[in-house]
């Protein structure tokens, strides 16, 4: 999981809503993973 965090917390660098921009890949992610 720490390479999932790492994702996000680049994402939240680069974005002004991290929470909502992570959500479409990281729920893509999580379909992938299951």
């Amino acid at each position: 999981m720490v390479e999932v965090q790492d994702m996000l917390r680049l994402d939240g660098s680069e974005s002004v809503t991290p929470e909502t921009d992570a959500e479409p890949w990281l729920a893509t992610f999580m379909t992938q993973l299951g």
